[in-house]
């Protein structure tokens, strides 16, 4: 409903215009239009660079949904979103090194995938486990 409102909105605002313009080289003549219409399109293109300008500056990219589900992992697992600055991530110490084995599937479960989210299902692992959504700055020592 919203798109067709917009739409007709689009129509009717054009139609206004034309309806305008052809008003104005009507009135003032064809020289007087043309410098009228450079004038106005001067300022047009100011603005559309204006508010390109601000979509660039106030655009972030989206953070995806992070998962992992039904894995043996033998060392640690790090799940790290946007970070504003650098990562260092330093491993210390010995992890477990017998095997693991994964799980068994779990069927008929659902996460949820919202913007941004994390999780880890049905996992095993042999270290630590790091989740991480923002930060400015990222330092991990395991």
């Amino acid at each position: 409903m919203k798109r067709k409102m917009l739409a007709w909105f689009a129509v009717l605002a054009g139609c206004a215009g034309l309806g305008l313009c052809t008003w104005q080289f009507i009135t003032i003549g064809l020289d007087g239009a043309s410098k009228l219409a450079g004038v106005l399109s001067f300022f047009a293109g100011l603005l559309s660079l204006a508010v390109a300008v601000c979509g660039l500056l106030l655009t972030r990219p989206s953070a995806k949904h992070q998962s992992i589900a039904n894995s043996a992992v033998g060392g640690s697992i790090s799940q790290i979103g946007r970070i504003n600055g650098k990562v260092v991530l330093r491993q210390t110490g010995s992890h477990s090194t017998s095997p693991l084995t994964p799980p068994p599937s779990s069927t008929g479960t659902s996460t949820s995938e919202q913007s941004g989210s994390q999780s880890i299902t049905s996992s095993t692992a042999g270290g630590s486990l790091n989740q991480i959504a923002e930060a400015g700055e990222l330092e991990v020592e395991q």
